[in-house]
């Protein structure tokens, strides 16, 4: 069983102006939207926001959450409309005001008759802006030293590569310790 509040949020007017209605239940809707049922089966409430734009398109948003976090919050949610930088919806979600957590406390049918919803609508954030011309002057700098040659490594052989030279002494001593029979020249007796 899913519920379907049928939300419809459209936008009519050219910035930032939106209209959010929730289409009228019927009785036998109401009869048959029973929350405390979904959250004895453990089901999911399920929400479908239709978005009607300026053209005439229309997409569709759903949400679900738990039927039993929502019992628990006595049906008070937050319902969250997330557009973009033009101002188009993104995404339509639902989550709980409260701190519901599906324990199995039971709460009374009288409590689960009315909704209460807050709706926000959240507008896309720009990100930083990097600092390119600080790096490309970096980038340059590096370039000229590269040229000057400043930035060559004037040390000898053994001290750029000791590291690497030592381990490879360690394992041939180690090596010619273990096999005595190398160290006769390979002679027969």
């Amino acid at each position: 069983m899913s519920h379907r509040p049928g939300w419809r949020y459209e936008k009519y007017c050219p910035t930032w102006c939106y209209k959010a209605a929730q289409e009228v239940w019927r009785v036998h809707e109401l009869q048959n939207f029973r929350v405390d049922k979904l959250a004895a089966d453990n089901d999911f409430y399920r929400i479908r926001a239709t978005v009607v734009a300026n053209d005439g398109s229309e997409r569709t948003f759903i949400s679900a959450m738990k039927a039993c976090m929502l019992a628990e919050s006595e049906l008070d949610d937050k319902l969250s409309i997330s557009l973009d930088y033009m101002g188009r919806v993104i995404g339509v979600t639902t989550v709980i005001a409260s701190k519901a957590s599906c324990e199995g406390s039971l709460v009374p049918i009288s409590k689960l008759k009315e909704f209460t919803t807050s709706v926000y609508v959240r507008h896309t954030e720009t990100g930083a802006i990097p600092d390119t011309a600080s790096f490309i002057q970096k980038i340059e700098r590096e370039r000229e030293a590269q040229e000057k040659g400043e930035g060559k490594d004037n040390r000898s052989f053994l001290s750029k590569y000791w590291i690497y030279i030592v381990p490879v002494v360690i394992v041939m001593v180690i090596t010619s310790a273990s096999n005595p029979d190398g160290q006769q020249g390979g002679a027969a007796s």
